[in-house]
């Protein structure tokens, strides 16, 4: 059992390491060909005219740990709120290993099974522990999607691109998805019940699921438990503000860390103006499906940059990419060295 579990976490490991370097290889290619020309900047001028700002950049690496505290604080007051118990280094951890895995899979798609999971490690009742990552990260979606709806109807001006604004309308929409999939499911249950049992059943065939009828119970106890969660939740219409509020909080923190960047980096801007053009980046590659959405997030936030030189831009850029992801990424990780999450055979939420 420990030689499968160190395997599991090697390949986890080297993953990681695979897009860590796809992310670089990107990065260079970009800066080498788009972003430098005849204005090159090497590392050491650049980190003088970052050292004359070392204020700046200090405040663009505190506003991930700031998204993420709002973010952890979200999950503490719903746990105070379901359970009446302080559980403040659970609720951390659920938000920094959710950040964790949504940014090392595919579409941002990871993070919820595993708080799920680890919640319910913590003694936390099954349909809570499902419906508490749920309602987080609807509740993200669902800010995201308001901040870009304000964004493109008061500073759309802000991006020239046709084909650009398109596909940012496109990933707002896609944003709030999987919380329409989860509001539609719990409105019509029998519809969402024929689904489930029409998907168990092709799993059957394929025998990755014994018995489809035994499984439909557990799934129909778990919905059950799923629904009273979030209904109970959505309840207290105070409870509900303060989440909403801190979601705000973590978009507005992690969306203003270019506009540190741009100044620090010697360059002039409003601060609404390069929020608005991270927001527009962010719903235009939302439904790119690499891990922390690789390639498309390089090539996409040039954008956001063009108001700084040559290559600076390249700078202000990697700085960006580590600020915003890689030390996400680290947040994450610290928590889960702190106090691993152990996956055993009998551990099967019921």
């Amino acid at each position: 059992m420990d030689k499968i579990k160190k395997s599991k976490r090697i390949r986890r490991l080297l993953i990681l390491i695979f897009f860590v370097v796809i992310n670089i290889i990107v990065l260079f290619v970009i800066g080498k060909k788009d972003f430098q020309g005849n204005t090159q900047i090497n590392f050491r001028e650049m980190f003088v005219l970052w050292k004359s700002n070392i204020g700046l950049l200090i405040i663009a690496l505190c506003l991930p740990l700031i998204a993420i505290f709002a973010e952890g604080l979200k999950y503490y007051f719903m746990i105070l709120y379901s359970t009446r118990k302080k559980r403040l280094f659970v609720s951390m951890k659920t938000a920094a290993i959710g950040k964790y895995f949504d940014n090392i899979t595919p579409l941002g798609s990871g993070g919820q099974a595993f708080q799920i999971y680890y919640l319910y490690k913590k003694d936390i009742p099954s349909g809570l522990a499902g419906s508490l990552p749920i309602a987080g990260f609807s509740m993200m979606q669902i800010t995201f999607f308001l901040l870009s709806i304000l964004v493109f109807i008061t500073n759309g001006m802000v991006i020239d691109s046709s084909a650009f604004k398109l596909a940012a309308y496109i990933g707002s929409v896609f944003a709030i998805f999987v919380p329409l999939v989860f509001i539609v499911f719990m409105i019509i249950p029998k519809t969402s019940e024929k689904l489930i049992m029409f998907f168990l059943n092709i799993l059957h065939k394929v025998k990755l699921v014994k018995d489809p009828n035994k499984r439909l119970k557990k799934i129909r106890k778990f919905e059950k438990d799923f629904k009273n969660s979030i209904i109970f939740l959505t309840s207290s219409w105070g409870l509900v503000i303060v989440t909403f509020v801190l979601s705000i909080i973590y978009q507005l923190a992690l969306c203003s860390i270019p506009y540190f960047i741009v100044l620090a980096s010697g360059g002039s801007a409003s601060w609404f103006d390069v929020l608005s053009l991270t927001i527009f980046t962010y719903a235009a590659i939302a439904f790119i499906p690499t891990p922390g959405n690789t390639g498309a997030a390089e090539l996409s936030f040039a954008l956001v940059f063009t108001m700084l030189q040559g290559g600076v831009i390249y700078w202000a850029m990697m700085f960006w990419r580590v600020s915003s992801y890689y030390f996400v990424i680290l947040i994450g990780l610290i928590f889960i060295l702190i106090q691993p999450i152990t996956i055993d055979k009998d551990s099967e939420i019921e």
